[in-house]
Parts: C-alpha cells; structure tokens; sequence
C-alpha cells in the first residue's frame, strides 16, 4: 500500500474452502472439531458479512460448525492479538481486514501481536469505497466539496471506523490530494460511524459501498465519489469516479503462527450478489 493508492476495486470472494488442507496432513479426518473464525470487527461489517458467508460455505463443505467470533476494537488489534495466541492447530482462523495486518505496525509504536506472524491463507474480497455524504451537507459533488473545505479549514469533518481503518486512510489521502483540511472523527466501529453520518452529525465518511446500499437508495445518503472498476450492476449514474483516487478495503485469512506454511489460492470468482446488500468494516 502506498501513499497514493489504497487498493480499491472489484467485489471479489474467493474460494476458501479450498484453502491449506497439505498443512493438516497429519490428521485425516480434518476437521475432527468446529472451526473459529476470528473477525476483529463488529457485526454487520462487510468483513464480518463475508466470513460469515465463508463460514457457511465451509459448514456445508465439512459438516463440521464454523463459529464466527466477533472481537472487535483497537483498529483490529484486539481481534488479531487473541487469534495469535490461539493453538496453532488449524482450528482458529483470523479473517481480518488490512489494520491489524498491514496498517498498525506502522501506526502503533508497540503491539502485542506480530503481524508478520501469521500465515496466509487466502485473499477473499475486496470491496469499493463510496465517499458518502449527508443530503443536507455542503456540496453536491466532489467538486464543491473541494472548494467549500478550502475556502472553511477544519469546517468540516469525516467520520471513520478507527484509527488505521480504510476509511480513515482514504480520508486522508483524499485531503493531501484534494489540499484540504477536514476534522477526523473516529469511531469504534461502522456502526455508530454510519449513524452519526446519518443523522447529520459529521458531515461524510468513505464507507464501504456495500454497507451504505439501502441508504443511498433510499437518499437518506448521497454518494458524492465512488472507487472501483466494476459496481456490479449499480446505478450510481452521476457520481464521480475516484479515479485516481483509490481507496479500498481487503478481507483476508490467516492463521497463527506455528500451523505452517501455505499458498493461497491463486484465483477469485466474483460473488457481487453475496455482497453488495451487507455491512461494512470495523
């Protein structure tokens, strides 16, 4: 990840199931017991969505339960610091967003997790940023946004998910490009997030376009930019293409380390359908 791109596009969802059976190789019967999938984000949050979705998928596959378990907070820390301490058995996987993998270790000088410890196993999605505004605020396109935010300094404000979230970092860059100075609201999660933006609290939030579906249908928001190559069927005629301007989000498995070395999955398949209608991270 760079300082001018954040990896926004297409809503993918990989094949999971298929992931690092080699490194189990030793018990046959895999899984003999349930799975915990650990999501350091609340629920609702697209990367809560589609772990849920890959846990189905795998409880279907195996007929064995996978418990999806929600520790959220800490930008993702404290999801990824329990999953690291977890019995590196294949038992507890961690299905994470970029913070508590990427992000953090540059943002927090100490960490009780290691990122770089734990093993990959697959690539499951990304999703495209909308740039989301209240149908009462200041602008009506990014054009006027730009020109009210320079003409008023720390006027206005952005809401995110947390510190080290994808929305926050995208905010960011949208103002060291854009030379402005917006106030930086954070949040524990989406949620709240999402109803301050509502209710006209802060004034905008890059957010996952998944989460904000019903809401920018129903106008209650207005989708002043959008990321991404393929929306999936979605009319956002009028909205200003980020361009340039890219942001985006990751969902990713690992698992602690000690378990072993894997190769993920080498190709996606789109699975618009499965996620254009849910949550949103953190």
């Amino acid at each position: 990840m760079t300082a001018r791109k954040i990896m926004l596009g297409r809503t993918l969802l990989a094949g999971a199931m298929a992931f690092a059976l080699s490194v189990l190789a030793q018990e046959q019967d895999y899984p003999g017991s349930p799975i915990k999938i650990v999501v350091p984000a609340a629920p609702g949050a697209t990367t809560d969505t589609l772990a849920r979705i890959i846990a189905d998928q795998l409880q279907r596959k195996w007929g064995r339960p996978a418990i999806v378990d929600n520790r959220a907070g800490a930008a993702g820390n404290i999801g990824a610091e329990y999953a690291i301490k977890a019995n590196p058995d294949g038992y507890t996987l961690l299905f994470s967003y970029p913070a508590p993998l990427v992000v953090n270790k540059s943002l927090y000088p100490k960490l009780a997790h290691d990122p770089d410890a734990f093993g990959p196993v697959s690539l499951v999605g990304t999703a495209p940023l909308v740039l989301a505004m209240h149908p009462n605020g200041v602008a009506n396109s990014v054009q006027q946004l730009i020109a009210f935010a320079r003409a008023n300094p720390n006027r206005l404000n952005y809401a995110s998910q947390g510190n080290g979230t994808t929305g926050h970092l995208a905010a960011e860059m949208f103002k060291s490009l854009a030379g402005v100075m917006i106030v930086h609201v954070p949040y524990k999660s989406s949620a709240p997030a999402q109803t301050a933006l509502l209710s006209g609290q802060v004034d905008m939030m890059f957010v996952e376009l998944s989460s904000v579906l019903t809401q920018l249908s129903a106008s209650k928001l207005h989708a002043l930019a959008v990321g991404g190559e393929q929306l999936c069927g979605l009319d956002l005629a009028g909205t200003y293409a980020l361009g340039r301007l890219h942001g985006g989000e990751r969902n990713q498995v690992g698992h602690p380390p000690g378990l072993g070395t894997t190769k993920p999955p080498s190709s996606t398949a789109g699975a618009c359908s499965s996620t254009t209608s849910r949550g949103s991270e953190g």
